[in-house]
Formats: structure tokens, C-alpha cells, sequence
């Protein structure tokens, strides 16, 4: 019988899609028939699409809202975050452009894509846009920007613009997509008018910016 590491496959868990599969299966399970998330076939694309029916076409349409992209932590192995944590952390691989060994700007589909961090044993989860995180974020002290697999992200772990648990990162996933937040995400947090911040405030669940402890 093999070891956990050999179970999940974990040395080579970046090439392995069977987290991204899983997590389909667990967000497409608590969202409305009419949303479908699909595996991207795109080997460097994101790992997950999303797509909404209208079935009251004739015939019927859809149309790709965006994209999920997930991360299956490792250390994170129960439900409750462990308590050595003092933020989280994002692969800035995921985030950000590289070139020649040099980080670059946001990716081009940040704005049209969710992170969603799920703990190993997929109980728990938390998610939120990446614009959202490179906009409030900053590079981890931890990272080691010299290392593409090194360097991460970060936002405070208590910070009110992340959804926590798979309810709410559904709802939060469809209502980004659904209301058009991921537009007013393109303009930079200072450019925002008083309306839009209260916009955010209440689209980024700030009463479930709260973790289990």
C-alpha cells in the first residue's frame, strides 16, 4: 500500500488534474442546473471554465463567463486553517506573468478569473478574484522571487474580500460573474467612487470574511 504521497500523487501534483476534477465536481454540485464548469483543455490555460445555458432560447445558448483557478494546499489538511498561518498565500505563478526570471503585471484573464484555495482533505476552501487579490495583496515575506515554484502572494487572512467555505465561494463565484463585478475590478481600488466601494463591500460577503477557528 502506498504512501499518501504516492496515493494523491503529490510530487507531481502541479501536472495533476485530478484536484481541478474534483473541485468541478464539488462547485457543479451546489450551483443552479443552468451553470456547467468544465475542465479547460488548454494544458496553460485556467484549470477550470465556467459557462452559463439559457435554455429559454430556442435553441438554447451559452455563453463562458470565466474561469476558476484552483490550488489544493498541502499543509492545509483539516477543516480549521492551521494556527502557525498568519496570512494567505497565492502562487504568484498563477498571478502574475514571468519573464526571463523577472515577475511582470497581472496575467491577462485576472479579471475573468477566480483563485480558489481548497485544504487537502477538500472540505474547506477559500476564494476570491485575482484582481481582488493583486489589487490588496502583496508579495509574501516567505517568497523567494528568484524561484518561480518559491514565490507567493499574500493577503491577510482576516481580510474581508475573501469567501470562505464552498457555499459561499459559489455564491461569490456566481455573483462576480453573473453582476458584472469583475468589470468594475479592472479600475484600481483608488479609482473607485464611494458608490462602487459600497458595490464591493457587499459583493465580497464582508460577513464572510471571517475562518473557521
Amino acid at each position: 500500500m502506498g504512501t499518501i504521497i504516492d496515493k494523491f500523487n503529490l510530487s507531481q501534483e502541479s501536472y495533476d488534474i485530478e484536484p481541478e476534477l474534483r473541485v468541478r465536481k464539488l462547485l457543479e454540485q451546489s450551483t443552479p442546473f443552468s451553470y456547467v464548469l468544465m475542465k479547460n483543455e488548454d494544458p496553460y490555460g485556467r484549470d477550470l471554465e465556467i459557462w452559463k445555458y439559457k435554455v429559454k432560447n430556442n435553441p438554447a445558448t451559452k455563453t463562458r463567463l470565466g474561469y476558476v483557478e484552483v490550488e489544493r494546499a498541502r499543509l492545509w489538511k483539516d477543516e480549521k486553517i492551521p494556527s502557525n498561518w498568519i496570512e494567505l498565500s497565492f502562487l504568484m505563478r498563477k498571478l502574475f506573468i514571468r519573464n526571463d526570471g523577472d515577475w511582470g503585471g497581472p496575467k491577462e484573464d485576472s479579471g475573468d478569473t477566480i483563485y480558489l484555495k481548497m485544504n487537502h482533505s477538500m472540505t474547506n476552501c477559500f476564494c476570491a478574484s485575482m484582481d481582488y487579490i493583486i489589487h490588496h495583496g502583496k508579495e509574501s515575506n516567505r517568497s523567494n522571487s528568484a524561484f518561480r515554484e518559491d514565490s507567493f502572494w499574500s493577503i491577510p487572512k482576516d481580510d474581508p474580500g475573501i469567501a470562505w467555505g464552498l457555499k459561499d465561494c459559489v455564491t461569490y463565484i456566481l455573483q462576480y460573474f453573473d453582476e458584472g463585478i469583475q468589470n468594475l475590478e479592472h479600475k484600481q481600488p483608488a479609482l473607485w467612487t464611494d458608490d462602487e466601494l459600497a458595490i464591493m463591500a457587499a459583493k465580497y460577503h464582508v460577513k464572510h470574511g471571517r475562518m473557521n477557528q
